[in-house]
């Protein structure tokens, strides 16, 4: 049984262990988007103090609060975002699902596995955005241990919530040939409901609700 259970964890290990050097292949990729999200968070920061420059606190929130929400959301957002849809529809228009099939592991099992190590891949790599943030746009860190726990646990959950979303959703590559647009419907729908565009607080009732 353990000599099962040790083998079963190499294996997904191995695959998990694929997607750093995958990164590497294409680090220039990485060094694009380290450098878009920074352009990100300064648009977003100076356009939030603007709309707040007669001063005051709309909805509740604050200045400070909502830049601190914001700067949060451009930084975890990136954690949420998965390639199944895109890995669906390249593995199908090529005909190589078949052969993903029958390797000698579980399918599902693998992607996951390489989505888990994507999460604590992008988690190092924005390390530097958060420290940037702290600096230069005052981004406020807890304190409280507790906080940083419940969020690792809530960050593992939704995770796994999102692949089998995703999961489901990258399906709908079976019908169509088109998965792009499919992507960008995915993406826009997530970073507007989960408020990293513009705070939940802002938004009307019955649409908080919603999302």
């Amino acid at each position: 049984m353990m000599r099962r259970l040790r083998r079963t964890l190499a294996i997904y290990g191995a695959v998990a262990s694929m997607t750093s050097k995958t990164f590497l292949a294409y680090s220039i990729w990485v060094w694009v988007e380290f450098f878009l999200q920074i352009m990100t968070m300064i648009i977003f920061v100076y356009f939030w103090r603007a709309v707040y420059a007669g001063g005051g606190a709309l909805n509740g929130l604050s200045l400070r609060q909502t830049l601190n929400y914001i700067l949060l959301a451009q930084i975890i957002l990136p954690l949420a975002q998965t390639r199944a849809v895109f890995r669906f529809g390249f593995i199908i228009r090529d005909g190589q699902l078949i052969i993903e099939l029958l390797r000698p592991l579980d399918f599902q099992a693998a992607e996951y596995a390489d989505s888990i190590a994507r999460l604590g891949l992008y988690l190092l790599l924005k390390l530097p955005l958060v420290v940037i943030a702290w600096l230069f746009f005052g981004l406020q860190l807890p304190a409280n241990p507790a906080v940083w726990g419940a969020f690792a646990v809530a960050l593992l959950l939704g995770h796994a919530v999102l692949f089998f979303f995703d999961w489901a959703y990258a399906c709908l590559a079976f019908y169509t040939t088109e998965t792009w647009g499919l992507s960008v419907v995915r993406e826009g729908v997530a970073a507007f409901f989960s408020g990293a565009l513009v705070p939940l607080a802002f938004m009307p009732g019955w649409l908080q609700g919603v999302a």
